[in-house]
């Protein structure tokens, strides 16, 4: 009966990777436990620590929390590997593997928690540089920090890796070195995207738009959508988003219209040739009348505003209006525009005046003693063209006809 139970003794102290199986039990329980606390941990530590969070005026603390919450939950895990070899008297080789895993769990912590805390803190960042600066530099500061915060999570994350793979005893010196060959073959192939990213850094630092703004360039023109790393994108009027490289828009000549003060309004009008001069006066004076006293429309001297006689043209007496509404919304500025041309039109009538169009005179200094036999070959012309249309389509009617049906 002895040898039997020695039987038990002996499975009980069986070796497996140079631990007995009551060692592993044990430190399944140990790693359970631990899983348990980690529970205790988040319910208890964690709600306590968020109720006083809570309780701040401010919320960058609840965001802070809320980046390192689950970071924190691997901090238990990483305690039960690291009691394992503290209470058992482990082989070297295990204790080392499982003092690793502890270690790789804790640098997880680090990471990730890094990782995570930056955009509560850039939140920060921006707040205290609304308070610092123009709302112009702050948006432009909120670009520029987007781009910063992306450049450091990818430092981060390749920190982490390296300081991983080191833990595990993997010699990342060779393998720096081979991304660093193979990096200049890429920054090498990849030179326009390089030239992208600078030239948006350049965009970032010159203030010439930011997100929201409506832009025109010689090969584009809309709203900006968002400001990229390499591209940025555009919404253009026809409701398309575009993508252009920053490298193009850093060289190109770029007009702001959301940074106007006011929105022009600039046009040219032309009367009758047998409009008198005091119709002329009175049109003019009336205009400007009713431009200096419109409440829509900005004063001088902030902006000009101008009525004017400009030109004799080929068929117009022309007279030019310019001159700036105050809104710069484009759609106010359409009706305010529509209202004026409305009331330029009442003056123009009111004055027994009217609008000029294209036409001709012609002179006829002597008359040839055939004229009258040539006009009435002229119409017998005429009419038997009329009449050879009513009966029939000819070649040149069906070319006409003969459309795209667009």
């Amino acid at each position: 009966m002895a040898d039997f139970w020695a039987l038990f003794a002996n499975v009980w102290a069986a070796d497996f990777l140079g631990m007995a199986a009551w060692q592993i039990l044990a430190g399944a329980l140990i790693l359970l436990l631990f899983l348990v606390l980690r529970k205790i941990f988040a319910k208890f530590v964690i709600a306590r620590i968020r109720s006083l969070t809570q309780r701040t005026k401010t919320d960058l603390d609840d965001k802070i929390l809320d980046a390192l919450e689950e970071p924190l939950k691997l901090i238990p895990i990483a305690l039960g590997f690291f009691f394992m070899v503290q209470w058992f008297s482990l082989p070297p080789d295990t204790a080392e593997i499982i003092l690793t895993v502890s270690q790789t769990l804790i640098a997880a912590v680090m990471f990730w928690a890094l990782y995570n805390i930056i955009t509560p803190l850039s939140t920060l960042l921006e707040k205290l540089l609304a308070s610092l600066t123009s709302k112009s530099e702050t948006l432009f500061a909120e670009e520029f920090i987007n781009l910063i915060i992306k450049g450091l999570r990818i430092i981060i994350v390749a920190v982490g890796l390296i300081v991983v793979l080191s833990q595990w005893g993997i010699n990342v010196l060779p393998l720096l070195t081979g991304l660093g060959i193979m990096g200049m073959a890429v920054a090498f192939a990849a030179k326009d995207t390089i030239e992208n990213i600078f030239g948006g850094i350049k965009l970032l630092f010159d203030g010439t738009f930011k997100r929201g703004d409506w832009i025109m360039t010689p090969s584009i023109e809309g709203t900006v959508a968002e400001i990229g790393i390499a591209t940025t994108k555009i919404r253009t009027f026809a409701k398309a988003m575009q993508s252009i490289p920053n490298r193009i828009l850093a060289e190109e000549p770029i007009t702001n219209w959301s940074r106007m003060t006011h929105r022009r309004v600039k046009m040219t009008i032309g009367v009758e040739y047998r409009t008198t001069s005091v119709q002329i006066e009175n049109i003019i004076n009336r205009i400007r009348d009713y431009l200096a006293n419109s409440p829509d429309i900005a004063d001088p001297p902030a902006v000009p505003q101008m009525v004017h006689l400009v030109e004799f043209g080929a068929s117009s007496i022309d007279f030019s209006l310019y001159y700036f509404t105050k809104t710069k919304n484009w759609a106010d500025w359409r009706r305010i525009r529509h209202e004026n041309m409305i009331e330029f039109i009442r003056i123009i009538e009111d004055e027994g005046a009217g609008f000029a169009f294209p036409s001709q005179s012609i002179y006829l200094e002597s008359t040839p003693e055939n004229a009258g036999k040539q006009m009435e070959e002229r119409d017998c012309y005429e009419r038997t063209t009329e009449d050879s249309r009513k009966s029939g389509p000819g070649m040149s009617d069906l070319t006409e006809d003969d459309g795209d049906g667009g």
